[in-house]
């Protein structure tokens, strides 16, 4: 009996991640997560390479990828491996593949993988806020209080604000990362100290401007633009 193949989802890593993986007993049923109403399988996202691992005998490789929602894993074995051969840090790219979990950690095998240009990232994010409705997936959501005269505010409900920076201060951070930019990136810990604003504000900003695609990081603590 031929297995059909799956549609490939477009969907973003937090709602892959945030969703139990259902296994399926049946010999040709593959395993899913449910999400607005459809069994995903495969996927169809788009991310940057943040990190990038091949073991010593080239059995097996992993890209680490971040769409700034989450990160998710797309791993790879013996031949297979080849498919991530043009694959480098830095690297936006669109991956289609298939769900997998192995002790806890979901990831995903990829069919295709290949980088493509910042442009798809962002009209990429306009297609899932269309698809799902835009994602406000912030670490707090500020009381009053904490809202400063220099700042604008969205209003989310009646019951919950959003602090957004105001132009200016984004441009700072933007500059400072442009400024102090090397090979391997811009050190996250430099441009926080040299903004000028509370660490946590300049955390946020950064993380902000990393889910809008503004800026990558191009591996763990150091920053770098998307030109």
């Amino acid at each position: 009996m031929a297995q059909s193949r799956q549609t490939a989802y477009k969907i973003c890593i937090y709602d892959l991640k945030n969703n139990q993986l259902i296994k399926e007993t049946g010999e040709w049923e593959p395993n899913y997560i449910l999400f607005n109403e459809n069994k995903i399988s495969r996927v169809n996202v788009i991310a940057h390479v943040i990190m990038k691992n091949e073991n010593a005998d080239k059995s097996y490789s992993s890209v680490l990828l971040d769409d700034g929602t989450e990160t998710i894993r797309a791993k790879c074995w013996k031949e297979d491996i080849k498919i991530l051969n043009n694959i480098n840090i830095g690297d936006i790219v669109l991956l289609i593949g298939r769900i997998r979990e192995f002790n806890n950690e979901m990831y995903i095998t990829p069919e295709i993988i290949k980088p493509i240009t910042h442009v798809w990232a962002k009209i990429r994010k306009l297609e899932l806020d269309k698809l799902y409705g835009k994602r406000e997936i912030a670490n707090k959501i500020p009381e009053p209080k904490d809202i400063g005269a220099d700042e604008n505010i969205i209003l989310i409900s009646e019951e919950k604000i959003v602090n957004v920076p105001n132009e200016s201060n984004r441009q700072k951070i933007l500059s400072l990362i442009e400024k102090f930019d090397s090979e391997v990136g811009a050190d996250k810990e430099i441009i926080i100290s040299n903004s000028g604003f509370d660490d946590t504000e300049t955390n946020k900003m950064i993380d902000e401007l990393i889910k809008e695609g503004e800026i990558f990081q191009i591996r763990p603590g150091k920053l770098k633009l998307i030109s």
